[in-house]
């Protein structure tokens, strides 16, 4: 090999290979760079949309909670939330009358009470759980039991895997479920103090849990509207 001559301008092979060594370390480094930048703006994405839906999803059962009514000895207006699970995931039910406080959907007037169900379900033909929302206005007659209203449900979210619900008394009592129909038996019907809603989340990485507490009004009942009580018979 020829040794480079005076005023010749060029690279040995053995520079060129420390060039194309130095230039490899420094694009396997950006791309190492770029890689978990771009991982970290996808975990940070998808844990502001999963934060973004649970927030929306408990603010939409807080507002139904927070408008639950009773009517001393009348069988018809009830608060019921079931302790159930599906293996070691909880999956609780909840069903009450509520006032249709800002009810949304046309026909609906502020002042009527609706019966509101929560529950998570297997999605039909998968195994996919997904947390369920149904309201039946009362007036026309409850069903007999919880959960067979023939109004279909409302899908609420499609990443709830399961709901565990904590119902606090005025004694500062604690249980996992609440039956007023129960209490009409032996006692007077009451509604619990608060109630702690935990939503169990499904993620790209993994599940994440949701809380909230939602304190219910105590006393409150319902009275139909004067235009539309129903007048003395002829």
């Amino acid at each position: 090999m020829r040794g480079r001559r005076k005023g010749e301008e060029g690279l040995t092979l053995v520079e060129l290979l420390v060039a194309v060594a130095i230039l490899s370390i420094i694009v396997t480094t950006a791309y190492s760079l770029f890689s978990q930048s771009a991982q970290l703006a996808g975990a940070v994405r998808e844990r502001s949309e999963l934060y973004l839906e649970a927030r929306l999803v408990l603010e939409r059962i807080a507002s139904d909670l927070s408008n639950a009514r009773l009517i001393g000895g009348d069988e018809r207006f009830y608060f019921v939330g079931l302790d159930e699970a599906r293996g070691a995931t909880p999956r609780d039910r909840l069903q009450f009358t509520a006032l249709a406080y800002g009810w949304p959907s046309e026909g609906e007037k502020a002042d009527e009470l609706v019966e509101i169900s929560y529950w998570v379900e297997d999605a039909p033909g998968t195994a996919e759980p997904r947390l369920m929302r149904r309201a039946v206005r009362t007036l026309d007659g409850l069903p007999e039991t919880p959960h067979e209203a023939a109004a279909p449900g409302e899908l609420l979210s499609e990443r709830v895997r399961g709901m565990e619900l904590e119902f606090h008394d005025a004694r500062g009592g604690k249980a996992d479920d609440w039956d007023t129909r129960i209490m009409l038996a032996g006692s007077s019907p009451q509604l619990p103090r608060a109630v702690r809603v935990s939503l169990i989340f499904e993620g790209e990485r993994g599940r994440r849990e949701f809380s909230t507490t939602v304190t219910i009004p105590s006393g409150l009942v319902w009275s139909p509207p004067a235009s539309r009580a129903p007048g003395p018979s002829s």
